[in-house]
């Protein structure tokens, strides 16, 4: 809907922005509040875990591209050199500053093929967070 009012004013841009619109409300809003209503999770405590969550991925993507703004040129191989050192420094700050502790275990385990997940107590959205 929001694509077909806004494709006359806008064209093809309008398409985008009605088809971005109708996935924002539908992902982040929608779909969390009635994925928390089935599951009993709290709405408020998951959507301050997923605030804080893209809060410090868009902050690693910032650095990441600061860090990688010089292979932006007219060349393939520094884009190339641009992409790979973007993709190793968000790799290096979501190590760090995304990931806990948990999770960093879990996929150490992975890469060593460790097929076997430890069953680990269910935890809420809200003790996760801290």
């Amino acid at each position: 809907g929001f694509s077909l009012a806004l494709a006359r004013p806008f064209g093809i841009a309008g398409v985008a922005m009605g088809t971005l619109i109708g996935a924002f409300l539908v992902r982040i809003a929608f779909q969390p509040w009635w994925v928390c209503k089935v599951s009993g999770l709290h709405y408020a405590d998951y959507m301050k875990f997923l605030g804080g969550t893209l809060l410090r991925c868009a902050c690693v993507a910032s650095a990441a591209i600061g860090v990688v703004a010089w292979g932006l040129k007219p060349n393939y191989l520094w884009l190339v050199a641009s992409a790979v050192g973007a993709t190793a420094a968000y790799a290096a700050g979501s190590w760090l500053v995304v990931f806990n502790q948990q999770d960093r275990e879990w996929l150490l385990g992975a890469l060593r093929g460790q097929k076997k997940r430890e069953a680990v107590e269910p935890v809420s959205v809200a003790a996760a967070a801290q």
